[in-house]
Order: C-alpha cells, then sequence, then structure tokens
C-alpha cells in the first residue's frame, strides 16, 4: 500500500487507525481473546480488503473532480 497504488490516503496508517480501534473496542468473550481476535489472518485479510477498496474508490472520486 504506497503512494503509488493509493495516492489520495494513508493507506497504512488507515489500517493501523482500524486494527486499533479494534483492538480498544473488544469486549466480552473476544476481549478475553485479543490477541487471537487481533492476530486472526481472516480478520486481517477483511480489513486489508476493506482498505484497499475504500483507498481504490477515494482515488476514482479524485480523478472526477
Amino acid at each position: 500500500m504506497n503512494v503509488e497504488a493509493h495516492p489520495n490516503i494513508q493507506a497504512v496508517a488507515f489500517t493501523m487507525d482500524i486494527m486499533y480501534s479494534l483492538e480498544k473496542n473488544l469486549r466480552g468473550d473476544a476481549l478475553e481473546k485479543k490477541d487471537l481476535v487481533i492476530g486472526d489472518d481472516s480478520l486481517a485479510e477483511l480489513i486489508t480488503n476493506f482498505v484497499v477498496d475504500v483507498s481504490t474508490r477515494i482515488d476514482e472520486i479524485s480523478k472526477r473532480a
């Protein structure tokens, strides 16, 4: 997720903000198993795909303006 791939958003920082917020807002059983939740590969892939989709959409919007 470099500048060339996503010039209109800091995708790595956005991803880290999402991960931090997720960790901060866990509760119940998920909080007790925080390391498993945060380290889950499927969850990481979902978040990464979300960030890529948002970044791509922002780039598309920026090109139209």
